[in-house]
């Protein structure tokens, strides 16, 4: 793209630009497909035991707990506009899974774009002085 770091040009721009997604958009896409591979597997398997099981009671840490695979899924779920409760159903529909991630891909880089844009415009914003004579 012969694009030098003395031209100044945001990463914004540059993936727009090269017409490419986020690296956070790239593995949040990974999980959720990893996520549905799992789901579409037999009950009997060691991963989705793992992945929809839970463990026995135990004593937990101070503060607060370890994120868990899960929890970083149900993150990815938010940032791509799917509903956590839902999911699992339209796992089973490939076609309409597979754009309800096209589109949630879309969101989340929609979503990513104008919080760096909103970060910019502050840190650029003309300020009043706080005390005037």
């Amino acid at each position: 793209m012969k694009i030098k770091w003395w031209h100044r040009i945001s990463n914004n721009e540059v993936l727009q630009r090269a017409k490419s997604t986020t690296i956070e958009t790239m593995l949040c896409g990974n999980h959720l497909h990893w996520l549905v591979y799992v789901s579409r597997m037999k009950d009997n398997r060691i991963q989705k035991q793992l992945l929809f099981g839970e463990l026995a009671r135990r004593t937990c840490d101070r503060g607060h707990p370890r994120k868990r695979w899960k929890d970083c899924a149900k993150d990815d779920l938010k940032s791509f506009n799917i509903d956590y409760n839902s999911w699992y159903c339209e796992t089973q529909d490939r076609a309409r899974w597979q754009q309800n991630v096209r589109e949630g891909e879309a969101f989340s880089e929609r979503q990513l774009f104008s919080r760096a844009e909103r970060h910019h415009q502050k840190r650029h914003e003309v300020r009043a002085p706080l005390f005037q004579n």
